[in-house]
């Protein structure tokens, strides 16, 4: 998702949001006049004051909640002034490094955009029961022969999983 569409989208969702609470408010206003003995005095400066301070507290709040959400996904890994890096190379990269590895099944790379800086996240899916240190320093490796052949080492999280997928892979032993 790109992030003018991304925008467009909060924005739409804050308007239905705020048009399906003003038109609760509306349905509600009848049956809380019937059930209340108290009936707030609309016209009273202090209950407009108090009702205009708890919207724009909502506000506020609804604006940092939209401002702290993360950037979504890209495809660049690295992107300089003269350069850019898909994540399918990175992936690519990863894969032939880790092919001599009898635990690791699959890579799969992807890269995310987070306040400022992008991040390649890399998961890698194992066997059932690996030898964790084996798949570990396999991983270290592969991330090595990464950075050397981009030249910088890139900001990455690794993720080593098992899945669905591992219980129909077939046996890592000849039989």
């Amino acid at each position: 998702m790109t992030r003018s569409s991304r925008t467009l989208n909060r924005v739409f969702l804050v308007l239905i949001g705020l048009g399906l609470l003003a038109g609760g408010a509306v349905l509600a206003v009848p049956a809380v006049r019937d059930l209340t003995p108290w009936r707030p005095d609309l016209a009273d400066p202090m209950v407009l004051w108090i009702l205009a301070g708890g919207c724009a507290l909502f506000l506020v709040f609804a604006i940092a909640w939209i401002a702290s959400r993360g950037r979504g996904r890209t495809t660049s890994a690295l992107k300089t002034a003269h350069l850019q890096i898909d994540t399918r190379v990175v992936e690519s990269i990863v894969s032939d490094a880790l092919t001599s590895s009898p635990d690791i099944l699959s890579v799969d790379a992807g890269s995310y955009r987070r306040r400022g800086a992008d991040l390649v996240r890399i998961a890698v899916r194992t066997r059932r029961h690996p030898d964790l240190a084996a798949v570990r320093q396999s991983v270290a490796s592969a991330i090595e022969t990464l950075d050397a052949a981009i030249g910088t080492p890139l900001p990455l999280v690794v993720h080593i999983t098992t899945g669905i997928r591992t219980s129909f892979a077939p046996a890592r032993t000849t039989h």
